[in-house]
């Protein structure tokens, strides 16, 4: 499921599609595509942004 939620957000990141007709030709709904971006979104800022204490890393 993990590869098929990055397949996902890779497309609806690279097409220039809507997300609507990404998560359509994916079988899935809107909203499960982006709570998956967001989900992802955030994972990757935090990633960037902070370290083990949460503190900003500058």
């Amino acid at each position: 499921m993990a590869d098929f939620k990055q397949s996902a957000i890779r497309l609806a990141l690279s097409r220039g599609l809507s997300g609507d007709r990404i998560a359509q030709d994916l079988g899935i709904g809107t909203s499960t595509l982006k709570k998956w971006m967001r989900d992802a979104q955030q994972a990757f800022l935090s990633l960037l942004f902070f370290d083990g204490s949460c503190r900003l890393i500058t």
